[in-house]
């Protein structure tokens, strides 16, 4: 949906200040302290941080539903092209059938239009002390030759995870004039469509529970003398708190000038 090098006030505070990875399409089941392997270019979410030690492993202190009004705040820029649709798509198949009934005329004309939108009701759920989870991870033998781990895979440690309840949505055309979805919304209007219309054109969309839509990532890498698994730089970055949040290293996916969209592999 973005590249890191994007001037998109939303992708740039999802980047810059939280190192946050959005998924292409939002997801009801990820958690913190999942885990993500990554070959080339395939991605999956390939379970939990716990189940892939193999051995009893105390998790860490979570903090939950931590309150993003900032992001809550930022609408983003104009988002051309199929990537920005397919991901309001994806929410909206999450919400309901009937929800995706109501705007997917429009979407599938919406090639040569822009999509802007903000999310809404937005919480964080991260691991509340890195230097805890470090000293975890620490505490556990690690056996790779009988684990899942593969010497061509990567992994990544979620130790974050972005949720929303809403994304609020406007369709434009490309002399930036507003496409009134009212219409298609009012037609679908019996089967309980989770959509609303306000004045200004602008479509809410709104969950009745929380959907992931963006993961902070670490990298986890195995000390072959202490046959540990750690997280990528532990050793050496500064450990700042921030209104008591702990500041994990962040790992990149891909290029660091790449996308900041994860396409999973189902």
């Amino acid at each position: 949906m973005w590249s890191r090098k994007t001037t998109d006030p939303l992708a740039k505070l999802l980047f810059e200040k939280y190192g946050v990875h959005v998924l292409s399409r939002p997801r009801e089941n990820v958690s913190v302290c999942d885990l993500f392997a990554v070959s080339d270019d395939k991605i999956v979410q390939a379970g939990s941080l716990a189940a892939f030690l193999k051995a009893p492993f105390g998790m860490p202190g979570v903090t939950k539903d931590e309150a993003l009004i900032d992001i809550e705040s930022t609408v983003s820029n104009a988002v051309s092209g199929s990537v920005g649709v397919n991901f309001l798509q994806g929410f909206l198949t999450l919400i309901g059938a009937a929800a995706l009934t109501a705007v997917k005329p429009a979407l599938e004309r919406s090639k040569d239009r822009a999509l802007r939108f903000r999310f809404g009701g937005c919480t964080r759920n991260y691991v509340t002390d890195g230097y805890d989870l470090s000293y975890r991870l620490g505490d556990v033998a690690f056996d790779k030759d009988a684990s899942a781990m593969k010497d061509d895979w990567r992994y990544y440690l979620a130790t974050a995870v972005h949720h929303c309840k809403e994304l609020v949505f406007g369709l434009e055309e490309k002399n930036k004039t507003k496409v009134d979805l009212s219409a298609d919304i009012a037609a679908t209007a019996g089967a309980n469509v989770a959509l609303s219309v306000d004045g200004n054109q602008q479509v809410t969309a709104h969950s009745d529970r929380k959907l992931a839509y963006g993961v902070e990532l670490n990298e986890l890498v195995y000390n072959t003398e202490r046959r540990r698994l750690e997280l990528a730089e532990a050793a050496h970055y500064v450990h700042v708190r921030a209104v008591g949040v702990a500041d994990l290293p962040r790992a990149v996916v891909g290029s660091p000038d790449g996308p900041m969209t994860l396409t999973l592999a189902d």
